[in-house]
């Protein structure tokens, strides 16, 4: 479980953020885990299954400018993820306007057919299915992550953290109707995707994985993020992409993992924790001083 590794101080008391205007409390389980650094490894692994929708690859590659900008819709993502689970409600308003900014202009047809989708075929970034997959693969992402680098999650704790997402759901314009009602019921609609013929590697999705993996700058942190991103697919996903993964580094990658846990329970909180999560739990321990002391 969660709590096995944790220790006093790394968890914020609830009342101290009770009456704040945060989303989420620091002691939910969408906060404990996103706000790891750890959980980073497998961006690449949940923009691999992003991409590996014909409909999002096709909306990336004609509205994102990747060629020149390749990490620029990374970067993004990542910030509003950053915002909405850590900000406060003016700097989650500020994200929420930004993401459904960008996302309100990126609509189009695919140029020919992929997988189950035929030439002409419509997508728009608004789309609720289509967010529901990108938020999808976050999710899964981020839990496999904290399993594999960080500790064990028990079933109660990913039903927590599932719960949790609701309301991230909800934000970006997920309705719920379309939310699978329970973990369960998300992993039930995950293992359907991933063996459905609606994922499919197209010719959009690899142009813009080339475009990440030639980077002019940071080439070691590209290759490493790439090296977590592909040992962590599904298997079906890495061969739609055509990744080459062996015995070899499938032991490399379980030799990492083993010393990232050991580093995680030694070392120090402070260097394991997003700055932006950390900042928000300094700023909730004061505004508690403050209030007693009005």
């Amino acid at each position: 479980m969660i709590d096995s590794q944790q220790n006093d101080d790394e968890k914020p008391s609830t009342d101290r953020m009770k009456n704040s205007s945060y989303l989420f409390l620091p002691t939910s389980l969408f906060w404990r885990v996103n706000r790891e650094l750890l959980i980073n490894l497998a961006g690449g692994r949940a923009l691999l299954l992003e991409l590996a929708h014909p409909l999002v690859a096709t909306g990336v590659a004609q509205h994102s400018g990747f060629q020149q900008h390749p990490f620029r819709r990374l970067w993004r993502t990542m910030q509003v993820m950053t915002q909405l689970t850590f900000g406060n409600e003016e700097e989650r308003s500020h994200a929420l306007r930004a993401f459904h900014g960008c996302h309100k202009n990126v609509q189009g047809r695919l140029p020919k057919g992929e997988g189950r989708y035929e030439g002409g075929s419509h997508y728009h970034a608004e789309h609720p299915e289509l967010k529901l997959w990108v938020l999808a693969t976050l999710i899964d992402s981020a839990l496999l992550a904290h399993e594999v680098f960080i500790s064990p999650l028990s079933p109660s704790d990913k039903q927590s953290y599932y719960e949790d997402c609701k309301p991230m759901a909800s934000l970006l314009g997920i309705p719920s109707s379309l939310r699978p009602a329970s973990y369960e019921a998300f992993q039930q609609y995950l293992d359907e995707m991933l063996e459905s013929e609606i994922l499919h590697v197209g010719e959009n999705a690899r142009q813009i994985v080339a475009a990440l993996l030639q980077p002019r700058w940071f080439r070691p942190v590209v290759q490493a993020a790439h090296f977590f991103g592909t040992g962590l697919l599904p298997e079906r996903v890495r061969a739609m992409y055509n990744l080459r993964w062996d015995k070899n580094e499938e032991e490399r990658l379980r030799r990492l993992a083993t010393r990232l846990q050991w580093l995680r329970a030694h070392l120090p909180s402070c260097v394991c924790v997003s700055p932006k999560a950390s900042f928000a739990e300094w700023r909730g321990n004061w505004a508690t001083i403050f209030a007693l002391q009005k």
